[in-house]
């Protein structure tokens, strides 16, 4: 059996410097398939509880490991901008992105405090867009700035950003 050099200042008869040993002290070839430099290895490995954590991306979260991982929530007006005859309809759609298949529960949340009835959909692909409408009027002239959130009410508790628009009646 071979000597184990793993740990010995000098190759040769010459001493090396310890910036030069540095790289490659403590390596032995022998533990990492004969390789005589230290492979560099460009992943990272995580340990996790039970493989369900790992597909979710979490390290520490015991009670979200259950649930399904909802990791993007957009949403936007359609128009953002309005400049018209009124009463008009403002369209809202939210995107909703998940890791995996899930049943999720959400409600439109508007910038005048009403809230839209509880839905619920599943989402079997990666996204689904979910819809709705508001329909305002202002006086003649006035400029109404308002906007509508998406809130997801299950798994987990996740706003997205404020879907805004500007209303103004002719």
């Amino acid at each position: 059996m071979a000597r184990d050099r793993s740990r010995h200042p000098s190759i040769g008869n010459p001493h090396r410097h310890p910036e030069t040993l540095r790289p490659g002290y403590g390596y032995d070839p022998a533990l990492s398939e004969g390789a005589v430099k230290p492979p560099v290895f460009l992943t990272s490995t995580f340990v996790f509880a039970i493989a369900v954590a790992g597909l979710a991306g979490c390290l520490v979260c015991p009670l979200a490991l259950a649930q399904p991982v909802i990791y993007r929530l957009v949403a936007h007006a359609s128009p953002p901008a309005y400049d018209g005859p009124c009463p008009a309809v403002i369209a809202f759609t939210g995107t909703i992105f998940v890791h995996h298949p899930a049943r999720v529960s959400y409600r439109w949340e508007r910038s005048d405090g009403a809230a839209e009835p509880v839905e619920t959909v599943q989402i079997d692909d990666a996204d689904i867009d979910v819809k709705t409408e508001w329909q305002l009027a202002t006086p003649r002239g006035q400029v109404l700035h308002g906007s509508e959130v998406l809130h997801i009410l299950s798994p987990g508790d996740f706003y997205s950003n404020p879907a805004q628009f500007t209303l103004v009646c002719r």
